[in-house]
């Protein structure tokens, strides 16, 4: 018995010694290697440190933090910058901390995960010499010789903007800096005279006009803005002062002017011509909330599916003056999501089907003509659930119900959206067929259908006819 009992023990320490050199094998492994790894993420502490005019390192154990020194010129300035930027870049995978480079009050956070930052794309000269002409609070660097900076209270943006920009052209450097301040923000390709006196000129005509800025921007290629005006008068007038500053109508495709909070003005086209199509289409139970004022574009809300009619039979009998490549579209007032959106001559069909599903209790829905490329003639999709849950079974029933019930020609791409923390369903089908092309939703980062989209599916291909 003792015997037998000598033996098993020697057998179990023999078996169990392989198992233990690989433990102490691991052990030594993983010790060495953190060990590497923690000497190069000090490494890069002390070459951060080495770069010429850092003036500090600091470890924040999320991240490091390198200031500039503020004893530079810019051009060295950018030196000192583009190398740490290198550096931070170039980390190896052991941590991936991102570097937070400070430049006065100006900051901007580097990524280590390659190859998502481009050298070159950061202006810290830019920062560099803004932070020397004072008036700032903070500042960020972005991509393209992008810079924004928050100025102190008081600062009038405008002047500061005439100024700093003077001061950029005496360094030879361009860039675009958008300035904000608690009542207005401008953006300004600085350091050109031409930029900087378009800036001016457009800033005087909106205010000299009544016009309150709450965004505009002069950049390289166009010319931006969201300016908001108390009445149609004052709308007028700003727009004709804009005009004139501007001499070619194009070039403020990017301006929006809100008349009173209710309607939304795009570009600087005839005006005027604009205002009369927005009383064509304003009824007691429908407005518009958008226009472009070249009429390719406009957006109408409705009280109720029945308030869509008169421009439903507008559109058959051609008096929408818009032009055949515009785009019109329609929404309830009651969600901020769903409708129905086309071109001036394919609205009468999409809006038919869009009063159905309204009056079916289903205003989240938006219609549209479809998709060429995937053979559908007609689209329905779902961004948001809305006034409704699509993911209860409930729901669903009724809106697949609904959706057969209408009379659409061949097939529908769909889009369904229920659930923010899900992927889209998408999926083909003809009025009475099954689903097709089915990508179900599913929810990151784990996959797999959700149990909602897997019974929509299911609950479309039951009710299917043929």
């Amino acid at each position: 018995m003792a015997h037998n009992w000598a033996m098993t023990s020697r057998l179990a320490r023999a078996a169990y010694r392989p198992a233990a050199l690989l433990l102490a094998f691991v052990l030594v492994f993983l010790g060495l290697w953190f060990g590497v790894m923690l000497t190069i993420d000090r490494s890069l502490l002390d070459r951060l440190r080495q770069v010429p005019g850092v003036a500090g390192v600091t470890d924040r154990g999320d991240r490091i933090d390198v200031l500039i020194s503020n004893r530079l010129s810019p051009e060295q300035t950018q030196d000192a910058f583009d190398l740490a930027a290198r550096l931070a870049k170039n980390q190896l995978f052991y941590r991936w901390r991102p570097v937070v480079l400070g430049v006065g009050p100006f900051s901007v956070r580097i990524d280590a995960s390659p190859p998502a930052i481009q050298l070159g794309r950061f202006r810290a000269d830019i920062a560099k010499i803004l932070a020397e002409h004072g008036g700032v609070v903070s500042g960020e660097l972005g991509n393209d010789a992008r810079v924004r900076v928050e100025l102190e209270p008081g600062i009038k943006v405008l002047d500061w903007a005439m100024t700093s920009s003077e001061l950029l052209e005496r360094y030879s450097v361009t860039g675009l800096v958008t300035m904000a301040s608690t009542d207005e923000e401008l953006s300004l390709y600085s350091g050109t005279p031409a930029h900087r006196k378009q800036l001016w000129d457009l800033h005087h005509a909106i205010t000299g006009t009544g016009g309150d800025i709450a965004w505009l921007s002069v950049s390289e290629n166009k010319t931006a803005g969201r300016i908001a005006v108390p009445d149609r008068a004052t709308a007028s007038a700003v727009l004709d002062e804009l005009g004139h500053v501007l001499h070619d109508p194009t070039t403020g495709e990017g301006i929006t002017l809100t008349v009173a909070e209710e309607l939304a003005l795009i570009g600087l086209g005839d005006h005027r011509a604009a205002f009369e199509f927005v009383d064509r289409l304003t009824t007691e139970h429908r407005r518009v909330t958008g226009l472009r004022t070249d009429l390719t574009e406009v957006h109408v809300v409705a009280d109720n599916p029945e308030a869509i009619d008169s421009l439903l039979e507008m559109a058959d009998r051609g008096g929408l003056p818009m032009p055949g490549e515009g785009s019109i579209r329609v929404g309830p007032a009651v969600s901020g999501h769903g409708g129905f959106a086309g071109r001036p001559g394919t609205i009468t069909r999409l809006g038919r089907l869009f009063q159905s599903l309204w009056r079916a209790g289903y205003p989240d829905v938006t219609v549209t003509s479809g998709n060429a490329r995937r053979g559908c003639q007609v689209g329905f999709s779902l961004d948001q659930s809305g006034s409704n849950d699509f993911t209860n079974p409930k729901v669903q029933a009724g809106l697949i119900d609904g959706l057969r019930a209408l009379d659409w020609p061949g097939l529908g791409c769909f889009a369904i959206a229920a659930d923010p923390r899900a992927t889209t369903l998408t999926f083909i089908s003809s009025r009475d067929g099954q689903a097709t092309n089915v990508v179900p939703a599913s929810r990151p980062p784990h996959g797999g259908t959700v149990p909602w989209s897997a019974r929509f599916i299911d609950r479309w291909n039951h009710t299917a006819t043929s």
